[in-house]
């Protein structure tokens, strides 16, 4: 499994960012996330863990995304663009290895 693009909106520190670690077959062996300290790495590779955990493994490892949300006022959302390999188990879709999905939050305290 390679993970194509990893999408933020109205998360933590970012309005929206879009990470593209490869794409049409062209996929980088190493990614290296340099920056700031608050520039908002951690919460991209978390963000990534989330979605890689599944909807489902998602909502156990954050039931309540208190902090994750920027403006309370709509929805923050993730998403990830995934390459299914040739070994990897499962099928998803007839024909197109890539598939993808979103995970919304809101924050209401």
């Amino acid at each position: 499994m390679l993970v194509e693009e990893l999408f933020l909106e109205n998360i933590r520190c970012f309005r929206e960012l879009s990470l593209k670690f490869g794409q049409g077959g062209e996929h980088k062996k190493w990614i290296t996330f340099l920056g700031e300290n608050g520039g908002g790495k951690s919460t991209a590779l978390q963000a990534l863990a989330l979605l890689l955990a599944g909807p489902e493994g998602a909502q156990q490892l954050l039931p309540r995304p208190h902090g994750w949300v920027r403006n309370q006022e709509k929805p923050g959302r993730i998403r990830i663009r995934i390459q299914q390999g040739e070994a990897d188990p499962g099928q998803y879709g007839t024909e197109a290895r890539s598939f993808g999905y979103s995970y919304f939050m809101t924050d209401h305290s």
